[in-house]
């Protein structure tokens, strides 16, 4: 989609880390982020966040806006998962369980 080179070329002058794909209908952010609150990694890496949002115009508009904030967050060291992914519970086996 022409749109989503052109915003993440704008993204990218401004020095935003982050970039928008579309994978299907529907709109992700891909960054070197922090690790998940329940990953076996300690340092960042290239991660997805999904934004629940299509690849219209208005979920362009949205994932431009979550971008930047998501850049911000990164400089100043404040991002956190928290808003954008719950860690899975995990469940016992019948073994642990018993």
């Amino acid at each position: 989609m022409k749109k989503i080179v052109s915003l993440n070329a704008s993204l990218k002058e401004l020095g935003c880390p982050v970039k928008i794909q579309q994978v299907g209908k529907s709109l992700y952010l891909r960054g070197t982020l922090p690790p998940k609150l329940d990953s076996s990694r300690a340092e960042p890496f290239q991660q997805r966040i999904a934004l629940g949002v299509h690849a219209n115009p208005a979920g362009l508009k949205k994932a431009k806006s979550e971008a930047l904030k998501i850049a911000g967050y990164l400089a100043l060291g404040d991002f956190s998962w928290e808003p954008y992914y719950t860690p899975k519970e995990k469940t016992e086996t019948v073994n642990e369980w018993c």
